[in-house]
């Protein structure tokens, strides 16, 4: 799980250039299960700067949440 923006930037690109395609309908953050996931997906430097980027580029066109913890969701 990448959680960083340098490593889902490269993980982006690395699912992009695996499917052979130039977009993604959906991005899905899975197994938010801590207020730590939370912190470093949305915070500074975090991946959600990568996938809010992405999508104003047209490489995703919807980000998504799972929760593993109801006080997370």
């Amino acid at each position: 799980m990448f959680r960083t923006a340098e490593e889902s930037a490269k993980d982006l690109a690395n699912t992009l250039h695996a499917l052979k395609t130039d977009h993604l309908d959906l991005y899905q953050f899975h197994s938010i299960s801590t207020e730590r996931d939370v912190d470093e997906i949305l915070g500074k430097g975090g991946a959600m700067e990568t996938f809010q980027k992405a999508k104003e580029d047209g490489k995703i066109k919807a980000i998504g949440f799972s929760a593993h913890s109801e006080a997370m969701a």
